[in-house]
């Protein structure tokens, strides 16, 4: 609630500043931004206590309303970014590029903006580097475009605390379905982007790929009450599935312990070296399916310690990828 609050009150602060000539009522805000007048006194309270210069007067040409100006002459400082900003910035921007549909158009017209007013000095940055840094190119998700309205309502929606209504192609349940969500949060993962959200009927908060969502419209309802921490409920998994808790031990070979050691795996995880020198990793997760495609993304250089159960669909998936392979003539 906080972070929709601190929008609200930026968004009044232009739309007074945008009308700084005739001011804006505190009626006139309180129906723009579908709040109280008690709401929008207060909102205007915080953004004079941190030096914006607002301040109210009686207008008698609009029925003695309380009308909100800003002092003549002033100018809401411009963001400008520093060179090495600037360098930080495209760079960010040819890494993201292979969220495709998601931002690319949005990220293009960023860095237009950003290129227009840069000095030569960035301007021959850019020719002469472009083709240095390489996103990833692989794994990447067929855009369609609407991708990038759906992540932009989606957004919009979490701020303004609404719900959105979806239809959903569920890989599952091989369906396609209507769903009433509080949307609360968006992981990226694997070159997707994923949505944590509330689904009153079932109970449940549950996890939606974008590029599966066919349609999405925000609605005038607001979310339902939720206890909700995003860094609880995404650091907890090992991606993005979820499920019970459970402890895991894996034992990597020496010969790819130095490679683990250098990487965060989970938010949770505790190392160490045994006597042969192989890293004993720990952790605790609620992916099953996610933690198996870990282990066997080391193939032979990794042995699970714990849970048995672990172990156990390992050992189940490498005999079933054994028996297709015997079985090719």
């Amino acid at each position: 609630m906080r972070n929709e609050s601190l929008y609200r009150q930026w968004q009044m602060l232009h739309t007074i500043y945008n009308n700084r000539l005739t001011g804006v009522s505190k009626r006139e805000l309180a129906e723009i931004y579908e709040v109280s007048k008690k709401t929008v006194e207060r909102d205007i309270t915080n953004l004079s206590s941190v030096g914006f210069p607002i301040y109210d007067e009686i207008d008698a040409g609009r029925d003695n309303q309380v009308v909100y100006k800003i002092v003549q002459g002033y100018t809401i400082p411009e963001i400008k970014l520093s060179e090495m900003e600037n360098y930080t910035m495209y760079v960010i921007f040819k890494m993201v590029s292979s969220w495709g549909g998601y931002l690319d158009g949005l990220a293009k017209n960023s860095f237009k903006k950003i290129f227009s007013q840069a000095d030569s000095n960035f301007r021959n940055f850019v020719k002469k580097v472009s083709d240095a840094i390489i996103p990833t190119s692989t794994n990447t998700i067929n855009f369609i475009d609407n991708y990038s309205q759906h992540l932009i309502d989606i957004i919009k929606a979490i701020y303004t605390y609404k719900k959105i209504k979806i239809t959903y192609n569920s890989v599952y349940s091989a369906s396609v379905k209507t769903h009433e969500i509080s949307p609360l949060s968006l992981k990226f993962h694997n070159n997707n982007i994923y949505l944590a959200g509330y689904l009153k009927a079932k109970k449940q908060l549950l996890i939606f790929a974008l590029n599966r969502i066919q349609a999405l419209e925000i609605l005038t309802s607001p979310q339902d009450p939720v206890n909700f921490n995003s860094e609880e409920f995404f650091d907890s998994s090992f991606g993005i599935s979820q499920g019970q808790t459970f402890a895991v031990k894996l034992k990597f070979d020496k010969s790819v312990a130095q490679y683990v050691s250098e990487r965060i795996w989970h938010q949770n995880q505790e190392m160490q070296r045994d006597k042969e020198d192989n890293l004993i990793l720990d952790f605790q997760t609620k992916s099953m399916d996610e933690t198996i495609s870990f282990v066997l993304s080391f193939k032979d250089n990794v042995e699970v310690l714990e849970p048995e159960m672990l172990r156990e669909r390992v050992i189940e998936t490498l005999n079933k990828a054994l028996n297709i392979y015997k079985n090719k003539k």
